[in-house]
Order: C-alpha cells, then sequence, then structure tokens
C-alpha cells in the first residue's frame, strides 16, 4: 500500500510540473524607447496590472488547488494496481499529501517569485511587440473610460470564471487522457521488463 502512495507522490510532483511548465524560458526583451517605456508604464497603471497579477496568481493557485486533486482522485479510482478495500485510504493520503506538497509550492513560489515584477516585466516585451505609441496612447484613453475602467474591474472575474468552466468541461476530459498515458507507459514498462528477462 505504502509503495503506491509513493509512486503517486510522485506522479504528483510529476503532474504539478507538467501544470506549471507553461512558460517560455526565454525572456530577452528587445530595446523600448523611453517614450514607449513610460506609455506601457502608464498603462499598466491605468489597467491596474499590478493587482491584477494577483488576482490571476490567486486564481491559478485555486484551480492548480481544486484539480490537483481530481486528477488523483480519478487514478486511483482506476488503478488496477490497487485493491478495492485500499482505494479510500490511499487516496485520502494522497490527497493529504497533495495538499500539503501544493501549500508548500504555493509558500516557495510567493517567497521566490515576484510576479507583479514578472508580469510586468513580459507587459513591456509584449506591448512594445504588439502595439504602436499611438495604439498604447488609445488604450490608455480607452482604459481611462467608465467602459475601460470596468473592462479593468471585470477582467480578472472574467478569468476566474472562464477558468473555472474551462476546468468543469476538460478536467473530466484531461483525467482521462492522463489516466490512459499512464496506463500505455506502465504497459510499455512491463513489457519492456519482460523483454529485458
Amino acid at each position: 500500500m505504502y509503495k503506491s502512495i509513493r509512486n503517486l507522490v510522485f506522479i504528483i510532483m510529476i503532474e504539478l510540473l507538467i501544470i506549471v511548465n507553461s512558460t517560455d524560458a526565454q525572456n530577452t526583451p528587445e530595446q523600448i524607447s523611453p517614450e514607449k517605456k513610460i506609455l506601457i508604464k502608464e498603462l499598466l497603471v491605468v489597467t491596474e496590472a499590478n493587482a491584477n497579477s494577483k488576482d490571476i496568481l490567486n486564481t491559478m493557485f485555486a484551480q492548480m488547488e481544486t484539480f490537483l486533486p481530481k486528477i488523483i482522485t480519478t487514478q486511483i479510482e482506476n488503478s488496477t494496481d490497487i485493491k478495492p478495500e485500499e482505494k479510500a485510504e490511499i487516496s485520502k493520503k494522497t490527497n493529504e499529501v497533495s495538499t500539503r506538497v501544493f501549500g508548500r509550492f504555493k509558500e516557495l513560489f510567493q517567497q521566490q517569485v515576484n510576479f507583479s515584477q514578472v508580469t510586468e516585466e513580459i507587459s513591456y516585451e509584449l506591448y512594445d511587440k504588439y502595439f504602436s505609441q499611438e495604439e498604447l496612447k488609445d488604450l490608455i484613453v480607452f482604459y481611462k473610460s467608465p467602459t475601460g475602467k470596468k473592462t479593468t474591474k471585470a477582467l480578472p472575474l472574467l478569468l476566474e470564471e472562464s477558468g473555472r468552466k474551462s476546468n468543469q468541461i476538460l478536467t473530466p476530459v484531461i483525467q482521462q487522457i492522463i489516466v490512459q498515458v499512464l496506463d500505455e507507459e506502465k504497459k510499455r514498462l512491463i513489457k519492456q521488463e519482460e523483454v529485458n528477462r
């Protein structure tokens, strides 16, 4: 039973890395003109990018926190290696481990990553890449308008709700795919082990 728990903890760690590993390692921004930097900075202020980045981070954490246990539970329920009478206990223990591991991940992430700063750096690069100075001025005018201010307030809520709805739709599919991939890998390893004997 504890070997199964150890294996599931390993799977949790791999899944956590897969979920988190969606960023591009290359971040080499080109030189941005001082005038354009000022416009981008103003845009970030009027869009409340700092506050919104914190909301986005919290939404991402909340989604990861609910998504991970669902995947684990599905894997345990579909496992043929675990006796039916052991599944509930293993599920409980692995969910406890998942909660503890994710809590520690979240704590360390917040200690080691200034997400607002990362968001700002990325924003400079992307706004420079996709918008001219005139377009940035237009965006600033828009975000200073009542509709723009409403958009600024609503965007984190839209992202949170769309993320939640996406999870409702995609989680069962993702769980099935993960179970299928792990089952295929398990069969491949068993077959390879038989060939090596």
